[in-house]
């Protein structure tokens, strides 16, 4: 009688914690510009390893809140612009 056969199957499990170069992948951006981010601010932890890991939420709400910030300076530094130069006043 033929030997049963046991099909496995493997389920890909997207990881939790990211490491700097995932983190960087997953960022689209260089590990270097990603451990940039880390000293600017991007949340993570330190392994007692002392390994690096971040979560995918973390990235996500950092950059997020960067567009917030820079969309807020743009306004502030076109706001000065236009009031150093005059811009937008009534015409005479």
């Amino acid at each position: 009688m033929p030997k049963p056969t046991t099909k496995r199957t493997t389920a890909k499990v997207e990881p939790v914690w990211l490491s700097p170069s995932t983190g960087a992948a997953y960022s689209d951006c260089s590990t270097k510009t990603f451990y940039s981010l880390l000293n600017e601010g991007l949340r993570h932890v330190r392994m007692p390893s002392g390994r690096i890991r971040v979560k995918k939420e973390w990235i996500d709400e950092f950059f997020e809140s960067l567009e917030a910030d820079r969309g807020q300076a743009l306004d502030a530094a076109v706001d000065d612009m236009v009031r150093a130069f005059g811009i937008g006043g009534k015409s005479r």
